[in-house]
């Protein structure tokens, strides 16, 4: 039987796995099962390792149906849905913007928006693209065969006795969405919310992905709040009931770079300039997500009238 580590009893038929990263540098996943009297509801299964494989067979009953159940489209919540489809039949459930992703492999859909994706990054004053460009090829060996059979989530499943209500959270990925249990008060966030000190990056901002900004975020996390969870069951790292405190170190964190990145600005820069002079020791794909994040500040900052592009030169941001 596996450690105490490795599977943990969330509450009665309810179970948390730490499911290992294929590289050193991503983080381990937290996947989550709840077996029903029915059906077993896999929430992001993570990556095929052995040990995953391993871990989901010690607690999944060969009698009943199951679902597997995907907060969003990235390889490290849904890549070991692929061989639970095949070697237990199981459906495959994600929100439909988020359909092409899994079907594909996140990093390939971004690839075949190549085109649009590179001059988008121009327009953020990227300068680590084919750096960036040729690290995301080669993350293309970590995705299993495309997933054929996989469907869109409806807004709510029966796991007898309990419902599973899907909450549409863009901002992290278009077609993101939390898992919530109100019987007992369990939010499953995936990356929407992350534990306190982490921070869930936005794909529109980033990958230049529609529904995915930080309007779309914000709304997003007040449709949390009105559901008052009282346990936050996150993709990575422990669970949390400090809501509250999560949702101020949010805004904290956001106002903090609207300050920095105001601050930036006594010149035309770039969004990349920009990053570069708030966190110089970023490189690669760190870097991107962090452009990402500045330039949905900066965004925002545009909407409200408080900086603005440069006529002459529409990548270049200066103080309106």
């Amino acid at each position: 039987m596996s450690s105490e580590r490795e599977i943990k009893t969330l509450l009665d038929g309810i179970y948390r796995i730490r499911v290992p990263a294929p590289v050193e540098w991503m983080p381990e996943t937290s996947c989550y099962l709840l077996v029903s009297r029915e059906e077993v509801a896999i929430i992001d299964p993570g990556y095929p390792s052995p040990q995953a494989r391993e871990l989901l067979k010690e607690l999944l009953p060969k009698d009943k149906k199951v679902l597997v159940l995907l907060t969003h489209g990235h390889i490290d919540h849904y890549a070991a849905a692929s061989w639970l489809a095949k070697d237990y039949g199981a459906e495959v459930l994600v929100h439909p913007l988020d359909l092409k992703k899994v079907t594909m492999g996140a990093i390939r859909e971004v690839i075949s928006r190549a085109e649009d994706v590179k001059n988008y990054w121009l327009l953020l004053g990227f300068t680590e693209m084919e750096e960036v460009w040729t690290a995301l090829r080669k993350m293309e060996s970590l995705y299993p065969s495309p997933i054929h059979e996989v469907r869109p989530v409806t807004s709510r499943i029966r796991l007898h006795p309990l419902e599973v209500l899907v909450v549409h959270t863009p901002g992290h990925t278009s077609g993101s969405v939390c898992f919530f249990v109100p019987q007992q008060g369990l939010l499953f966030s995936g990356d929407t919310l992350l534990p306190l000190g982490q921070e869930t990056w936005l794909s529109g901002p980033t990958f230049c992905e529609e529904g995915a900004h930080l309007s779309d975020y914000k709304k997003s996390l007040e449709k949390i709040a009105a559901l008052c969870p009282k346990l936050i069951l996150p993709g990575h790292g422990e669970p949390f009931d400090d809501l509250t405190g999560k949702l101020l170190e949010v805004r904290s964190r956001h106002l903090e770079r609207r300050k920095k990145v105001l601050s930036a600005l006594a010149e035309g820069l770039t969004a990349y300039q920009i990053s570069c002079a708030l966190e110089p020791e970023l490189e690669g794909y760190r870097r991107l997500l962090s452009v990402g994040m500045v330039y949905a500040a900066l965004l925002e900052l545009e909407s409200e009238g408080i900086v603005r592009r440069k006529a002459s030169t529409p990548l270049l941001w200066t103080l309106s």
